[in-house]
């Protein structure tokens, strides 16, 4: 059985904004939006967990996501300079729709090549800092329920999850070293149709760490929730950046105040573990991209007037390329990793994509642990990751996002098989030695 730890946490910084005139990914089709200006910079926010024979290297990074190639490149690079292990460095996204482009959605925006090719070096600094300036910390863990910011934009009525979760570390005399908090909201609170559209943004996260970096201390870490169909309620009331400084202000004031109540402890059982997981897909063949093709051709000539801009050449490039692919046969199953962190009765569920909100709860839910962060946009992007009501209403995550993110849809058990992965790799961490939470 794990005994209770000394935890030792190290945090760094890294400004990674793009320079102006950077093509910004996120909102929709061929839009061109070369960037004007800076509304707030984009970081990476790294934090260095360490317990007695374990530790864990986690970013957040203010990007819509991140390729696999970049993730290679920095793990090595890290695992060179500071001898992390690779399998212990996890990439996070906030998903930020106001940020450069780090890996191909088609028709969604340009890849600039020398900006992903400085990100390697960028991650390197902000985890030099943290490993610099580690050092044994008490925590606090708290939780509390955000109503009025957040629906459910795939199913009128739907789920929603509207907790807060906060953890916050403080060194041994007091003084604040990190505050991690995770809340389920999509970053699209930008008017694209505005000015502010072509501005640099980390949306109302990127609002949020700013106020708590203020009026804390430390380095906070943003860590996004199961968001795949969640929205904010106040996005189409924005004219500029007004709502996503709302809602940064609201959870920036809740998560102090969270922060504020805690019990701190300064020893806890410290744990990770991870695993493969194997997300299926849908058989393809030439009668279903014909119908595929026939289905948008009859929308098209219903609702022409009301679909995106560029829908006809993104069909025309999605067939072009689908159909090239499938001489050379496409991939029966998308392999990606999941991680769990266990902090004292805490754990941190790290997960692949864009995944809907009731995944997420249900892993929440079915946790072996007090409290568990269900996080989303975890490494190489997946895709999205739908609920199975999703497919039967043929929804945008099920059928047009794959053609968005390159690869075939899934099958309609996806996310049950990641739900049961992610719970015995948290089972398997509640109830072993850290050591032997691994599995490939």
């Amino acid at each position: 059985m794990n005994e209770a730890n000394n935890i030792c946490v190290g945090v760094g910084k890294t400004d990674i904004t793009p320079p102006v005139g950077t093509e910004l990914t996120g909102y929709g089709f061929y839009l061109n939006r070369n960037s004007r200006g800076i509304h707030l910079p984009l970081y990476s926010r790294v934090i260095l967990l360490r317990g007695e024979n374990e530790e864990v290297l986690i970013f957040s990074n203010d990007l819509l996501d991140i390729n696999e190639q970049i993730i290679r490149r920095s793990r090595a690079l890290i695992h060179s300079r500071l001898g992390i292990s690779e399998n212990r460095i996890i990439f996070t996204s906030t998903h930020t729709h106001s940020g450069p482009a780090t890996s191909f959605l088609r028709g969604v925006a340009d890849i600039s090549k020398e900006y992903t090719s400085s990100l390697p070096a960028k991650f390197l600094e902000a985890a030099i800092e943290a490993h610099s300036n580690l050092k044994r910390a008490s925590f606090g863990v708290g939780r509390k329920r955000i109503s009025g910011i957040s629906y459910n934009r795939a199913l009128k009525g739907g789920p929603v999850d509207e907790e807060l979760m906060v953890i916050y570390f403080e060194d041994l005399r007091g003084k604040p070293i990190a505050t991690i908090f995770n809340f389920p909201c999509h970053p699209v609170t930008i008017n694209v149709k505005t000015d502010a559209g072509y501005y640099i943004s980390p949306d109302w996260p990127g609002c949020a760490m700013k106020i708590i970096d203020e009026k804390i201390g430390g380095i906070s870490i943003f860590l996004q929730g199961a968001c795949g169909d969640i929205n904010p309620l106040m996005k189409h009331k924005a004219k500029g950046f007004e709502v996503a400084e709302e809602i940064g202000r609201v959870i920036a004031t809740e998560t102090i105040s969270i922060v504020e109540n805690l019990k701190l402890r300064e020893r806890g059982q410290f744990g990770f573990g991870s695993s493969f997981v194997e997300l299926p897909t849908q058989p393809m063949d030439y009668k279903y991209v014909a119908e595929e093709l026939s289905r948008f051709l009859r929308e098209y000539e219903r609702k022409r007037d009301s679909l995106p801009n560029g829908i006809l050449r993104f069909y025309a490039e999605w067939s072009e390329d689908i159909l090239r692919r499938m001489k050379r046969g496409l991939e029966k199953r998308m392999r990606s990793k999941i991680y769990a962190v266990r902090i004292g009765e805490n754990a941190l569920s790290f997960l692949p994509g864009e995944v809907f909100v009731e995944i997420g709860l249900e892993i929440k839910r079915r946790s072996p642990f007090v409290n568990t962060m269900a996080i989303g946009y975890t490494d190489k992007c997946v895709g999205y990751i739908p609920a199975e009501w999703d497919f039967d209403l043929r929804g945008y995550a099920s059928t047009m996002a794959p053609k968005v993110y390159d690869h075939p849809p899934y099958q309609k058990n996806v996310g049950r098989i990641l739900v049961n992965e992610c719970l015995e790799l948290l089972d398997c961490l509640k109830s072993s030695e850290p050591q032997a939470s691994e599995h490939y």
